[in-house]
């Protein structure tokens, strides 16, 4: 059972929205893979995240990836207002659906934008973005759909990746770099929304 995972992150640089989705990962083995993670940060007492990370954990998790022989994708895209945020979000995420396809991920599990993973508010946005790429094929109609907090470990790979893609955006290509030489890392950019 394959399933792509999905974080985001977002950030302003030069005056304009950048929003980079990051689908940290394409799972062959979900159990397998969230036992590695547990296994590599067996004593960690905070879930991963990119931002608040050091160098060490950054490659150590970085290094998993490539381990696991894990397929990533960061879908960037730019919106000059914040008003189109949404907009874009939702390109980003049709498109991670249309490039990873082929694959045929059987299960999403994305991280919530709620303090629960039920579908209201936020996440009723990305819910109807996805009902909308099933009906036009951009997603298998069996699929199945999952929100999982920041404590699921398989969250944490979609946001590595996004956070090297975001790295990269900003200047720092270190880490992007490093993970093309340990995996597959496929790279699309949209064009910005206007305002």
């Amino acid at each position: 059972m394959t399933t792509l995972v999905i974080d985001e992150s977002g950030d302003d640089i030069t005056g304009r929205h950048r929003y980079v989705i990051g689908a940290g990962a394409i799972v062959h083995d979900a159990a397998a893979v969230r036992a590695e993670i547990a296994l590599l940060f067996a004593s960690r007492q905070r879930p991963f995240h990119w931002v608040q990370e050091g160098a060490v954990v950054r490659h150590a998790m970085l290094d998993l990836i490539g381990r696991l022989g894990i397929e990533v994708y960061a879908v960037i895209s730019a919106a000059e207002s914040s008003h189109h945020l949404e907009v874009v979000r939702e390109r980003c995420l049709r498109e991670l659906f249309r490039v990873t396809r082929a694959l045929k991920p059987s299960s999403i599990v994305i991280e919530s934008r709620e303090r629960s993973t039920a579908i209201v508010g936020q996440n009723r946005l990305d819910f109807t973005t996805m009902i909308d790429a099933r009906h036009a094929g951009e997603l298998l109609p069996s699929v199945r759909y999952e929100w999982a907090r920041k404590s699921e470990h398989l969250v944490w790979l979609a946001d590595a990746v996004a956070g090297a893609a975001l790295a990269a955006e900003r200047g720092d290509v270190s880490w992007i770099d490093r993970l093309s030489l340990l995996t597959r890392v496929q790279i699309v950019r949209l064009p910005p929304e206007r305002a």
